[in-house]
């Protein structure tokens, strides 16, 4: 069968340590001439060099399918857009700076990369990808959020922090799970600590972490990569002790029978646009955005 697509990750995959595409990927790349496009967590500005190395022109994916876009003449022509609720960004930029003020915490747009201070992650982030952020001195106003906010971004170097963000994952599978443990052990030279749970997909996995979580740590939060393993945790945690915030994803039914709080990413509605637009001529800017359902 032939290759009609190319549809690739970039960071552990595409590009090498240094965030950048090597001579001969750009040269294989190029040479079989199948169309690729790039799917990324990264804004547009940061897959900029990646596109011009190799010389993409067709749609390409970036804040993990938050945006569709193809470049026109150097400027961004989004084809499909999911912004985060306005709502949504103040209550996490307030909620994450509250809780966890050590925390490097930024947030992207459409065109810019924005914080309120120039700490160690933001100095990471700039050596990886080379894009200057834009400084916004009032923390008050950073905590606002924008109008078209796509990606809430949290950068932490120290262990207790980094544990203290726990996320429960299917598998080590996803390119998402892979970079996030590539760069750990960039930094440290070493695997990273139990800060993510993994082979967690049903309730009675979430039951079981939950149990492990409770002899290890007292969280204050705990995000759940489902409803169903959200339900898990509740039940153990309403067995034997307080519930921290837990929160699950999309907006299944046992979030909604047992009240806990959920992000509705509308992923069955992303799909269906994403294939009806692989599939179409027609260009359409279409905005799906994903919902936090507090409960």
């Amino acid at each position: 069968m032939a290759i009609k697509r190319i549809f690739t990750d970039m960071d552990g995959t595409l590009l090498n340590s240094q965030g950048r595409v090597s001579a001969d990927n750009a040269q294989a790349v190029r040479a079989s001439e199948i169309p690729v496009t790039l799917v990324s967590a990264r804004a547009p500005m940061e897959m900029k060099e990646a596109i011009e190395a190799l010389g993409l022109t067709g749609p390409q994916v970036a804040f993990n399918g938050g945006l569709i876009y193809e470049m026109e003449e150097s400027r961004v022509h989004p084809l499909h857009t999911d912004i985060i609720p306005k709502q949504t960004v103040q209550l996490l930029l307030k909620s994450i700076r509250r809780a966890f003020p050590e925390v490097s915490l930024s947030y992207y747009d459409l065109t810019h990369w924005y914080c309120d201070t120039i700490d160690k992650g933001i100095r990471f982030e700039y050596d990886l990808t080379r894009q200057a952020p834009t400084l916004v001195n009032d923390s008050d106003r950073f905590l606002l959020g924008q109008d078209n906010t796509f990606k809430i971004m949290l950068l932490s170097f120290e262990e207790e922090e980094m544990q203290d963000l726990l996320f429960t994952r299917t598998g080590q599978r996803s390119p998402t799970y892979r970079s996030i443990m590539a760069a750990y052990r960039e930094v440290y030279g070493e695997a990273a600590p139990v800060a993510v749970l993994e082979g967690i997909a049903t309730e009675e996995d979430g039951y079981e972490a939950a149990k492990k979580l409770a002899r290890e740590r007292n969280l204050d939060c705990i995000f759940a990569n489902g409803d169903d393993v959200a339900a898990g945790i509740f039940r153990y945690y309403q067995e034997q002790q307080p519930l921290p915030f837990l929160c699950g994803q999309e907006n299944q039914l046992t979030s909604q029978l047992l009240g806990i709080s959920t992000i509705d990413h509308k992923s069955y509605d992303l799909g269906r646009e994403c294939f009806r637009q692989a599939i179409s001529d027609e260009r359409r800017t279409l905005v799906l955005q994903s919902e936090f359902i507090e409960r």
